[in-house]
């Protein structure tokens, strides 16, 4: 069973095709033992593409043709690993970490103090400040200046069940049911769709934009989902959305989308950075010890969903 204890849910989930860890890339093996070293009394759980595929045959039937299928989609069979990563936050809760992460130190009291100043359990979506190099537009510079640039790479839900991570899964169904011509098909005459947007860091960043008090917008969702695709060369218009203007709530972009042309672009960024000026996002003091951290604020999303911008490590 799932090791709960402090009002959060005590284990590591980490992920890979085999077990056998002579099989994995060297500092893997290093990586993963700090996690174990820094959280001795978390139960560590690995999953292995046969455990990920029983899983979603016998716990999460709906998506089990997704599982099956998604490998053939944009020939990515890496897809299979973000379903799974969504599926198992959702059934068991904890941490999830890539094999190339590793923490500095343990992660009990960060998210004990989410739930404790949420008031309730929380999915805590990690966004790690990225160098600001230009080489990354789309995806976003992350930390405090563009909460939106989010990663699949660690993300954590301090109990099992949070629809969050069920409702991302379902965001993928449903996109591939409308675009699969698009999408999986690639029909010569569409443009060519990239798969971080499919299942992974674009998918949450769009899932967590579009996430409120009554669970997803979906309506929010799609009209992201709809910018990507009107402009997947450079990304812009998704980029605005989601990070440029992302104190600006989805349905005042809805009414006032941004324009194609590039003049009138130009002058619809100026109104709508001058309008989001006037307010400000909501952030929340997670209350840590002083001595052990420094001041850890979290981007409220929603009263169950927490973002939470960290510098990158110098």
């Amino acid at each position: 069973g799932n090791v709960t204890r402090g009002n959060i849910t005590r284990v590591i989930h980490q992920q890979f095709r085999t077990s056998d860890q002579f099989a994995w890339p060297p500092e893997w093996r290093s990586l993963s033992q700090m996690w174990r070293h820094q959280h001795p009394d978390w139960e560590w759980r690995f999953w292995t593409d046969e455990q990920e595929a029983e899983m979603f045959r016998k716990q999460l039937p709906e998506f089990a043709e997704m599982y099956q299928l998604i490998p053939s989609c944009l020939d990515a069979p890496i897809s299979r690993a973000d379903l799974s990563t969504y599926a198992i936050l959702y059934l068991h809760g904890g941490i999830y970490a890539d094999m190339d992460t590793a923490p500095l130190a343990a992660l009990d009291d960060v998210l004990e103090a989410a739930v404790k100043a949420a008031g309730r359990h929380v999915a805590v979506i990690v966004n790690i400040a990225r160098p600001e190099d230009g080489t990354d537009e789309v995806r976003g510079r992350g930390g405090f200046e563009e909460p939106y640039s989010t990663d699949t790479d660690l993300m954590a839900s301090t109990a099992p069940g949070h629809p969050f991570f069920y409702e991302a899964l379902q965001s993928i169904r449903l996109y591939l049911a409308r675009q699969n011509s698009t999408v999986c098909q690639r029909e010569r005459h569409t443009p060519t769709y990239d798969l971080m947007f499919l299942t992974a860091w674009g998918r949450l960043s769009m899932c967590t934009r579009a996430w409120g008090q009554d669970g997803m917008n979906w309506t929010g969702l799609r009209f992201l989902e709809s910018l990507f695709l009107e402009d997947p060369i450079d990304g812009s218009l998704i980029h605005l959305a989601l990070h440029v203007l992302g104190n600006t709530s989805l349905e005042d972009l809805e009414l006032h989308p941004p324009p194609k042309s590039d003049l009138l672009l130009e002058r619809w960024l100026d109104r709508a950075l001058e309008k989001q000026q006037r307010s400000s996002p909501t952030y929340l003091d997670l209350p840590l010890a002083e001595w052990k951290f420094r001041a850890v604020k979290a981007l409220v999303q929603a009263p169950d969903l927490l973002i939470l911008p960290l510098a990158a490590r110098d």
